[in-house]
């Protein structure tokens, strides 16, 4: 899932053009899936990959990623990585979050990524690209192996949705009946 501009993680290549999101010093930013969970979705402690671009970091900065769920106000984390600079400039890192233990995403939260820049009180701003295009390398992340897939709609649904289909055609059949 690629982070995109109205911080909605995107499926596959997301639009953009390698933007950037400040996130100041002892603050930070969660991008979420587009929809909310429809049932309750279990996750095990299988690892987390992907790469997180970074601008704007001094040597010694330090910035955290974590995955966990969102709730639509507050942010739990599963798990996560932090990240120290060593030098100034324009970082690549790679990112591996291995939960400690397993998490769930309750049905109406969404799965989440956070990234909070923990520079308290060293006044550095870090930014963040995101978005995918020809040529531009963004961060991302990628689910592990085991991803029980997101959102999984319930079979309740499918059976609601296919009793409302047939009463609609019982009820058409029946207006034809009475032309």
């Amino acid at each position: 899932d690629y982070l995109n501009t109205n911080y909605v993680l995107n499926k596959g290549t997301a639009s953009g053009e390698g933007k950037f999101k400040d996130i100041n010093e002892d603050a930070s930013n969660v991008w979420r899936e587009q929809n909310p969970a429809q049932i309750d979705i279990h996750f095990g402690t299988d690892t987390w990959s992907g790469s997180v671009y970074v601008r704007g970091f001094v040597t010694g900065n330090v910035f955290t990623v974590e995955v966990g769920s969102y709730d639509g106000s507050g942010f739990t984390a599963a798990g996560s990585q932090t990240f120290t600079s060593t030098t100034t400039g324009f970082h690549h890192y790679t990112l591996s979050i291995t939960p400690s233990s397993e998490f769930s995403i309750s049905s109406g939260d969404y799965l989440a990524l956070r990234v909070y820049n923990v520079n308290d009180p060293s006044n550095y701003i870090i930014r963040v690209r995101y978005g995918q295009t020809s040529g531009v390398d963004c961060t991302y992340v990628n689910s592990p192996s085991t991803d029980p897939g997101y959102p999984v709609p319930e079979l309740d649904t499918f059976i609601l949705l296919g009793i409302g289909l047939l009463t609609l055609a019982g009820y058409a059949r029946l207006w034809r009946r009475r032309k």
